[in-house]
């Protein structure tokens, strides 16, 4: 059952209900970039983004061209069809194959935001470019390792922290 949550932050922390070995809660967090995106991942996995699947998020801001979204760069089995989920600012219209999710769209901060289901398939490289807003796949080359998600998690977090 998704749940909008709201905002938190130390001064106004996410509230928790206390639970049992049976009726545990299960939360995945993603940040709303400026332009209205978010990558909420793969919607049938308990770990819906991984560094091992997400190898690139890229936000794209060009107010010369009046653009703004998001590439997700995904890597894959060749022929493996990778379903991705996303909050837009565009408007969407009703899901029906997503049954976990109770709400196709949530307010904040005066935005509508809109959940948006995207399936592509890997191609030969072995990599997929998603892009928002078009809602396209494009093949794509592997992203330099400098650039990939896992290693610049690893590069700007050391062990330990």
């Amino acid at each position: 059952v998704i749940q909008d949550i709201g905002l938190f932050s130390p001064s106004q922390p996410l509230p928790l209900k206390a639970c049992q070995l049976h009726d545990y809660q299960l939360y995945h967090l993603a940040p709303l970039f400026d332009e209205g995106y978010a990558l909420l991942g793969e919607n049938r996995k308990w770990v819906p983004i991984s560094a091992q699947r997400i190898r690139m998020i890229e936000r794209i801001d060009l107010p010369e061209l009046g653009k703004k979204g998001l590439f997700v760069v995904a890597s894959g089995a060749v022929g493996e069809d990778v379903e991705l989920l996303f909050m837009t600012p565009q408007p969407v219209g009703e899901l029906t194959d997503i049954t976990l999710w109770q709400k196709t769209s949530i307010t904040y901060d005066s935005m509508t935001l809109g959940l948006v289901v995207m399936t592509c398939q890997i191609p030969d490289s072995g990599f997929v470019k998603f892009t928002l807003p078009e809602r396209t796949c494009l093949p794509q080359k592997a992203p330099p390792v400098s650039q990939q998600y896992g290693a610049r998690w690893e590069l700007s977090h050391p062990p330990g922290m």
